[in-house]
């Protein structure tokens, strides 16, 4: 969908129906690797539904050139006129994929909950930051039971003892 900004500039939007799943995980890998506080969040998230969802525009930057797409190069929306990126930001296809992406993460458990009597599930078998790892049975080693350890003479583990 082609649509006009206030500054003349168009854009062409790619409709929410159309987004794939690569669509979506780009925007969240963004938006985890990136900054963590709830305003850099909102950002990182509204501008990488802006980044899918332009496919093509003319807009400018100081140079008169025509900038990249902000899905090659996200610093483009820096360049926007501000009248030309709040239109983007309250566009109904940006704002109805930043709300369904947003639903997406609040229903994920964080790792982080593990300890949290609400949390879905409980821990798993041994893992968590208090988790200790159990002795084989059969080699009296932390290994995993049913694995084998194997010391050779030219490993440094054997009778090597202790390490300077």
């Amino acid at each position: 969908m082609k649509i006009d900004l206030p500054s003349g500039v168009w854009a062409d939007l790619l409709a929410p129906d159309k987004l794939k799943a690569k669509h979506q995980r780009a925007v969240m890998r963004a938006i985890t690797s990136r900054d963590q506080r709830e305003g850099g969040y909102a950002v990182d998230l509204t501008d990488g539904v802006i980044a899918i969802l332009v496919q093509d525009w003319n807009a400018t930057g100081d140079d008169g050139e025509v900038l990249p797409i902000p899905g090659e190069h996200i610093d483009s929306l820096d360049e926007l006129d501000l009248e030309d990126y709040e239109t983007l930001l309250g566009h109904e296809y940006v704002v109805q994929v930043a709300q369904r992406l947003m639903q997406l993460r609040a229903e994920r458990v964080s790792p982080d909950d593990h300890g949290d009597a609400a949390s879905p599930t409980g821990p798993s078998n041994g893992s968590g930051p208090d988790s200790r790892a159990a002795l084989s049975p059969s080699t009296g080693t932390s290994a995993r039971s049913g694995t084998r350890t194997r010391s050779t003479s030219s490993s440094r583990s054997a009778g090597a003892g202790r390490r300077k």
